[in-house]
């Protein structure tokens, strides 16, 4: 079996059963450098879609930033108007400011964060502080 990718490398895939982690890393970095990829053309960011107890569980998997933002507002749009939202934040691996202030948008219209990780919660908390200080 083998995978194809641009420039018309082959690269063998070798199912993870016969291979060490130590050797999987090197075989994942050895692709991205045969294929001029770097870590900002990984995808971006996965949504799961899953009902429990008629609430609509969108799992993020990834990257939250502002580019991936607006396919995610259309989905979170699409699901809401006939269901409650639950965004299940487990997998997430970074943010960015914009997806903070989006996600702090969310749970203020009633979409509930799941498994939100303390370093996002702490930077929704601080942004909703700096919008009630007065300015000067």
């Amino acid at each position: 079996m083998h995978l194809r990718v641009r420039r018309k490398f082959m690269i063998p895939l070798i199912p993870s059963s016969q291979c060490n982690e130590e050797w999987r890393l090197g075989c994942i970095a050895q692709r991205k450098q045969i294929c001029g990829l770097n870590d900002s053309l990984s995808p971006m960011l996965k949504i799961l879609r899953s009902i429990r107890n008629g609430f609509v569980i969108l799992t993020l998997i990834g990257r939250i930033e502002g580019e991936s933002l607006a396919e995610f507002k259309r989905v979170i749009g699409l699901e809401a108007r006939d269901h409650s939202v639950v965004l299940d934040l487990k997998d997430v691996t970074f943010v960015d400011q914009l997806a903070v202030r989006f996600l702090a948008r969310c749970e203020a219209e009633s979409i509930e964060l799941e498994n939100c990780p303390a370093y996002i919660r702490d930077w929704i908390a601080a942004g909703r502080s700096r919008n009630r200080m007065p300015k000067p």
